[in-house]
């Protein structure tokens, strides 16, 4: 039990700091890597894009160091190096940036006070709970011991329990949490989960804010989101917000193709959708047959505006190719 062991070390401040760290960490290598593809893509899904395409990096890069079982600490601190230099970067940009960053939340409490104080009442208990250390069963017994047990052997070794645990293809984000396990940070993953959901609900927010809707629907959806159950066990080591935000945005893609290619190319559209494709049947099971539906309506819908089928399909599977497969095989 990864999260027991790290209980000993433990601080509410420095974990959820390390989480928030971590997470821009990431969100910087994936920066870095759609900055070298030749595309532009919009500002609006941008920041989403970037941070599933970091985390789909840092994780093939540990499965591949897993596969022959080179998992160990020299391995392990090149990746915090990198990891390290990419965070300070993106404080830096942060720090550079910080007008632009908080006056959006001012202007939004400036036009809707009374809304926006309903929605952080809301998601008040989600930011709690990612900084409790985990108990759930899940988490313990589950999310957190896959990452756990790259660690301690070195490498990945499919064990047949518990049977969860024993599907790798839908693993590619517990393994993104192996430095967290390594650096006994195990529970700064709940804060990740927490960052992926606020950047979940800020890209709802920006895409009603672009639509002009109404303050009332567009506050009331986003508190709903936060409200329930499974919105606060979904905030732990689990890929649930992972799976959430990729088939969110791979569902807004497809439905939104005639829009987007007025702002970017088809290329563009069709190798983001392929990333968000990735990501979806890579974080749980479930969202396999969601992700054929979806991965098929894009090259429908892509194939009435260019009909160039061949290179259509090679587009949006290049990413699935790269960040999918070598766990299937």
């Amino acid at each position: 039990m990864a999260s027991y062991y790290a209980l000993e070390t433990y601080h509410f401040f420095l974990n959820f700091l390390v989480g928030c760290c971590y997470f821009m960490a990431v969100y910087g290598v994936g920066s870095i890597l759609l900055m070298r593809l030749p595309y532009s893509f919009p500002s609006l899904l941008s920041p989403v894009l970037k941070t599933v395409t970091g985390f789909l990096t840092v994780s093939l890069v540990i499965q591949f160091l897993a596969f022959f079982f080179w998992i160990n600490k020299y391995s392990l601190g090149i990746l915090t190096l990198v990891l390290t230099i990419s965070a300070i970067g993106q404080l830096y940009k942060l720090l550079r940036n910080s007008s632009l960053l908080f006056n959006p939340f001012l202007k939004i409490f400036k036009q809707a006070p009374l809304w926006a104080s309903f929605f952080l009442l809301c998601f008040l208990p989600i930011v709690v709970y990612a900084l409790l250390p985990s108990a759930k069963i899940d988490e313990l017994f589950y999310h957190q011991l896959v990452a756990q047990r790259i660690v301690v052997d070195g490498g990945i070794i499919f064990y047949r329990q518990p049977w969860e645990a024993a599907i790798p293809a839908h693993l590619i984000y517990n393994y993104s949490q192996v430095p967290l396990v390594y650096w006994q940070f195990t529970d700064a993953a709940n804060v990740v989960s927490l960052c992926l959901f606020s950047l979940f609900l800020w890209t709802i927010h920006s895409i009603f804010s672009q639509a002009k809707v109404a303050a009332f629907p567009k506050w009331a959806t986003l508190s709903i989101l936060c409200l329930g159950m499974y919105r606060l066990t979904f905030t732990t080591a689990g890929s649930h917000h992972f799976g959430d935000i990729a088939a969110f945005m791979g569902l807004y893609v497809v439905v939104s193709i005639s829009n987007l290619k007025q702002h970017t190319s088809i290329p563009a559209v069709l190798t983001m959708q392929g990333i968000f494709l990735a990501a979806m049947a890579g974080s749980k099971i479930s969202l396999l047959p969601f992700a054929l539906l979806i991965g098929l309506y894009t090259l429908y819908e892509v194939w009435k505006i260019n009909p160039e089928i061949i290179k259509n399909i090679a587009l949006i599977l290049f990413p699935v190719i790269i960040f999918y497969i070598p766990i299937i095989a």
